[in-house]
């Protein structure tokens, strides 16, 4: 690979939160490069790239929130990527089906950056002691409920994310059902 004489572009033009993505984007970038695609397209695709579905995915802002869906993170590592990749407080959705999972570093890095946490489904309850009073919290029995929780709780606005932490297949066929946010 050549040099490249100047920057490509800056991480606040990124269209993807989080840290995890800063780093897929200069993956991304030094294997166009190295292949001989143009800086400006590879500018342009960076800017531009909107994502996976159902991997942190921006759904739609309404009444100033900003609804995210990481139904993808089906267990607590995965959905540590969601925690992490926004500078305010997040509103989560999570809970589902019973996997067995330790929710103890989960919890932490909840507490550290959520504003509210919405519990709802079969692991809930262990969700709910593995947060143990730590965060303002709404135990619900399901989606339906968790978003209007949601909704409540990001009444001033910011930023709503499902990221479960857990399967779905105590209520949902698979993470794909998630098109109610």
């Amino acid at each position: 690979i050549g040099e490249l004489d100047r920057r490509l572009v800056p991480v606040s033009e990124l269209s993807l939160p989080g840290a995890h993505n800063v780093e897929n984007a200069m993956a991304a970038a030094a294997a166009a490069l190295s292949f001989g695609i143009e800086p400006e397209a590879i500018c342009h695709a960076m800017r531009t790239f909107s994502g996976l579905v159902h991997r942190i995915e921006r759904v739609r802002e309404l009444n100033g929130i900003t609804w995210y869906n990481d139904s993808k993170a089906t267990n607590p590592h995965a959905a540590e990527a969601a925690l992490k990749a926004f500078d305010e407080p997040l509103v989560l959705i999570c809970g589902g089906s019973e996997k067995g999972s330790e929710f103890g570093e989960w919890a932490d890095l909840v507490v550290r950056n959520c504003r509210h946490v919405v519990c709802f489904g079969e692991s809930s309850p262990r969700m709910v002691t593995a947060l143990g009073g730590r965060a303002p919290l709404s135990h619900v029995s399901d989606l339906t409920e968790a978003i209007a929780h949601a909704q409540n709780a990001a009444s001033s606005g910011g930023i709503v994310v499902l990221s479960p932490a857990c399967a779905s297949f105590d209520q949902f066929e698979s993470y794909e059902m998630v098109n109610a946010l």
